[in-house]
């Protein structure tokens, strides 16, 4: 019985020696491709949450006038916004526009890059109390992981960004809020 079952295990089983290694040499590139990808998408992740906190922190600051109560306003909104940015990107790459008007119905949201795909120019627009006021801020993300960049052929935008070309990314955000009564300065 036992000669049966080991001749019987001796022609059926063959040996493998080796093939676990080229297993693996075919499944690794794929296995660390998506592993990094994974890692990739949890940093654009981190760095999209961080920009939004960022501008969310600098608009506060315009809506309560201490911006604009600073000697130099755009100084003192970019300082804020790097400030926030809590040293996870650079401040360097930013691009902002902080745009105001009276009323929510003239309110538009200005385009943060021209029809080539580059960044425009950062600008800073004076408010006063009481105007609407637009604060948008973007920044370009790089991909390392080919896997990121071809999502651009399946989704061409989403809620916090769009795609430039196959492997840049824009991270961007817009905060819309009424400015608070404060004393404009000279006052």
């Amino acid at each position: 019985m036992f000669r049966l079952l080991a001749c019987l295990r001796k022609h059926l089983v063959r040996p493998n020696r080796g093939s676990l290694g080229v297993e693996f040499a075919i499944l690794a590139p794929f296995f660390l491709l998506l592993l990094f990808a994974i890692i990739e998408s949890g940093l654009l992740l981190l760095n999209s949450v961080v920009l939004e906190g960022a501008a969310q922190e600098a608009g506060r600051q315009v809506r309560t006038g201490s911006v604009q109560n600073a000697g130099s306003p755009e100084v003192e909104f970019k300082r804020l916004l790097c400030e926030n940015l809590y040293g996870i990107m650079p401040c360097t790459e930013l691009t902002y526009i902080v745009s105001s008007f009276p009323d929510f119905a003239t309110a538009n949201i200005p385009d943060m890059y021209d029809a080539n795909g580059n960044q425009i120019a950062s600008s800073y627009q004076a408010t006063s109390p009481g105007d609407i006021v637009v604060v948008r801020v973007a920044r370009p993300w790089n991909f390392i992981t080919p896997i990121e960049g071809l999502l651009s052929l399946i989704a061409a935008q989403s809620h916090s960004g769009s795609y430039i070309g196959w492997d840049i990314f824009r991270l961007q955000t817009t905060v819309v809020f009424r400015n608070e009564p404060f004393n404009p300065p000279g006052t």
